[in-house]
């Protein structure tokens, strides 16, 4: 392979990542920034409001990463069930993380949210990249 398709190749992967990263910034922003708002401000319990946050998150997430990140079309048949699974993985995790910090150990609901900020996308990033958002052969 030429030098050319090697820097081709490594640039629209930086573009990519570039793109998740965007996306899945913004996502986990509204996810912890409702729920923080839901908690704080609507008097919301700490998983209600997370849920809250992770419902919109979770839509915006969706859209963004098939339509721009991954410039995907098609068929959603096998998308969406790929993308519940790990938005579910995800949503169980911060509820772990907030079960342990806030309600095991008495942390601020903050504690929480800041490790959910690392955790969350990390583990999304992967596997989305690697198994939901694939491309799908033709019928």
């Amino acid at each position: 392979m030429a030098w050319h398709r090697h820097v081709s190749k490594l640039w629209l992967t930086g573009l990519e990542v570039s793109r998740f990263v965007l996306v899945g910034g913004v996502a986990t922003v509204l996810h912890n920034g409702i729920a923080w708002l839901l908690v704080r401000e609507a008097g919301l319990e700490p998983f209600t409001g997370n849920f809250g946050g992770y419902a919109v998150a979770a839509a915006w997430s969706y859209l963004g990463h098939l339509y721009w990140t991954f410039g995907q079309h098609g068929s959603h048949r096998r998308r969406i069930p790929r993308f519940l699974a790990v938005s579910l993985a995800g949503y169980f995790a911060s509820n772990v993380t907030i079960w342990i910090f806030v309600v095991l150990l008495g942390a601020p609901f903050e504690i929480a949210i800041a490790i959910n900020l690392v955790l969350v996308p990390a583990s999304s990033w992967i596997l989305h990249k690697f198994w939901t958002f694939t491309a799908i052969p033709p019928d």
